[in-house]
C-alpha cells in the first residue's frame, strides 16, 4: 500500500470509526489536525507546486475567520452560510493580491506577502468595534438540525468531512492542467512561457486556491475553537504552518498530512518544553532542510525503497 493511501486510512478511516470511544481532548487534537490540514493545503498548493514563495497563508486563514464570525454575529446569518460567503470574498482578496504580487519573486514576494500579513494582523488588533481587538472575537457555536455542536464529536465528523473533500479537491487540482501548469511554473518559468502558459494566470490562481483553502481553514477554526484573536495569525503562526509544509515535503499532498499531523500534535507531547516552542520549531526546520530537504515523506519512501531492496537480495 502506498504511503499517501496508508496517510488517508491513519487519518480519516481509522479515527472515524473510533471517534465515538476518544475523550474530548484526543478529539480535539483531531480536530486542530484537520483544520490545520486544510489550511497547509492551500499554502502547499501556492508554495509547494507553484513555486510561490509567500508568508500571508495566516492573513487568509484570519480573513475566514473573523468575516464568517461577523457575518455570523452581525447579520444573524447561520455559520454554514457565512463561512462559504468567507471563502468567496476572502478568494477573490487573494485574487487582487496575487495580481501585482505574481510579477514579483524570491524574497521580494515574500516581504510583499509578509507586509500583507502584517496588515490584516494590525487591522484585526486595532478594529475594537468589529473585531474585539487584542481581547479577542467570541464565535457562536454554529447550528445544525440535530446536531449539538458544543460536543467536540459533533466538530470532529464535521471537519473531518469537510477535510476530506478538500483534500479529494486538491488531489485532483494536483493531477490536472492546473496542477501541471503550476509545477512547470515552479520548474521553469522561462520554458512554461514558451509553452504558452500563462504565468500570470496560473500564478493568480495559486494565490486564490490558497486564499479559499486558507479561508476555510480559518472559518472552521474559529467555530472549532470559539474564540479568534490577532495572535492566531500572527508572523510566528504563518512560520508555524510554513515547517509543517516542508517538514512534511513540499509538492507532496501525503507529505502535507504528515507534517501537519506531526507538528499538531508534537507541541502536546512537549508541553513541558512549551517555552522552547519556537525554539524546537526552528531546530526542527533546520535539521529537515539539511538532513531531508524532500521531507519526512521522502524519509519514508527511501526507507520502502531500501526494504525491497534487502527483501530482493
Amino acid at each position: 500500500m502506498k504511503f499517501g493511501r496508508m496517510l488517508y486510512v491513519f487519518l480519516f478511516l481509522i479515527p472515524a470509526l473510533s471517534a465515538p470511544f476518544l475523550d474530548e481532548y484526543i478529539l480535539y487534537i483531531f480536530n486542530l489536525i484537520f483544520i490545520f490540514l486544510i489550511i497547509t493545503l492551500g499554502y502547499n498548493l501556492v508554495m509547494g507546486f507553484g513555486g510561490q514563495i509567500t508568508l500571508c497563508q495566516g492573513a487568509f486563514a484570519a480573513l475566514g475567520a473573523y468575516i464568517s464570525a461577523v457575518i455570523t454575529i452581525k447579520l444573524g446569518i447561520n455559520f454554514w452560510i457565512s463561512l462559504p460567503i468567507a471563502a468567496v470574498i476572502t478568494t477573490v482578496i487573494g485574487f487582487l493580491i496575487g495580481l501585482p504580487a505574481v510579477r514579483l519573486s524570491g524574497h521580494y514576494l515574500a516581504l510583499v506577502t509578509l507586509g500583507f500579513n502584517t496588515i490584516v494582523e494590525i487591522v484585526a488588533r486595532v478594529w475594537d468595534s468589529m473585531t474585539k481587538g487584542s481581547f479577542g472575537l467570541i464565535v457562536p457555536k454554529p447550528v445544525l438540525p440535530f446536531v449539538d455542536f458544543s460536543k467536540d464529536i459533533h466538530f470532529f465528523y464535521t471537519n473531518l468531512v469537510i477535510t476530506a473533500a478538500l483534500l479529494v479537491i486538491a488531489i485532483n487540482l494536483v493531477n490536472s492542467k492546473v496542477g501541471r501548469a503550476l509545477t512547470s511554473i515552479r520548474d521553469s518559468e522561462i520554458a512554461s512561457a514558451s509553452l504558452g502558459i500563462s504565468l500570470v494566470k496560473y500564478k493568480t490562481v495559486a494565490f486564490m486556491l490558497s486564499a479559499f483553502y486558507g479561508a476555510i481553514g480559518g472559518g472552521l477554526y474559529g467555530a472549532t475553537i470559539g474564540l479568534i484573536t490577532p495572535d492566531d495569525f500572527s508572523l510566528y503562526r504563518v512560520l508555524k504552518l510554513l515547517t509543517m509544509i516542508i517538514v512534511g515535503g513540499l509538492s507532496s499532498i501525503p507529505g502535507t498530512i504528515l507534517g501537519t499531523a506531526v507538528l499538531t500534535i508534537l507541541p502536546e507531547v512537549l508541553r513541558v518544553f512549551k517555552d522552547f516552542e519556537e525554539l524546537v520549531y526552528g531546530i526542527i526546520l533546520i535539521l529537515c532542510l539539511k538532513f531531508l530537504p524532500g521531507g519526512l515523506i521522502s524519509f519514508l519512501e527511501k526507507t520502502k525503497e531500501l526494504g525491497l531492496i534487502f527483501r530482493g537480495n
